[in-house]
């Protein structure tokens, strides 16, 4: 009987375990987007069943990098004026990774801005680069927006977002404890 026990507090265990472990990552390669059509207004909502959407405020370009051997794919997302690029998460987002650059031969920079729900900067990092560099971002807190304060003229490609679900320890141990205590109530009812 108190092998059984063990046992199922091992399952138990097992299960919270991974259900703590980080929920699988996306990627936004902007491939889709794959066309010699520079002007791209739909991108605001286009991957939302991903879990981002972009400003609708700003004119969005297709970045075409065809012939170039870039990393960076084929395609990536440029604004058409210039702008800032700001996106949205309609899922919890922990982290945030992205390419930033092109491959024009002069000095790029960029500032990845990252914001909660309340609109309050959670973290800033910034890069430069002759061609691509990554920017990258983990927060104890979700990121619900970030923006792309670019200068010189820069796309953003391969964007990636997950959220860590790791539940505190205080959760793990009273849902230790109350594990405990069922199946304790259960082997005293099971001896009665």
């Amino acid at each position: 009987m108190l092998n059984r026990l063990i046992a199922r507090l091992a399952l138990v265990t097992a299960g919270l375990m991974a259900a703590a472990l980080p929920a699988a990552a996306a990627t936004v390669t902007f491939e889709d987007l794959g066309t010699r059509v520079s002007y791209v207004n739909p991108v605001a909502d286009r991957y939302a069943s991903q879990g981002l959407v972009f400003s609708s405020n700003t004119t969005y370009w297709t970045y075409d990098h065809l012939d170039t051997g870039s990393g960076a794919g084929n395609y990536s997302l440029g604004s058409y004026n210039w702008d800032n690029i700001t996106g949205y998460f309609t899922t919890a987002v922990n982290s945030l990774s992205l390419w930033v650059g092109d491959e024009g031969g002069d000095m790029d920079f960029a500032t990845l801005n990252v914001y909660d729900s309340a609109n309050r900067l959670l973290t800033s990092v910034s890069g430069s680069g002759a061609s691509w560099f990554q920017l990258s971002v983990n927060t104890s807190s979700n990121i619900a927006r970030f923006e792309i304060v670019e200068r010189n003229r820069v796309a953003i490609d391969n964007l990636t977002f997950s959220a860590n679900n790791v539940p505190e320890p205080g959760t793990l141990a009273l849902a230790g404890l109350a594990m405990v205590g069922v199946a304790l109530v259960r082997r005293r009812r099971t001896q009665a």
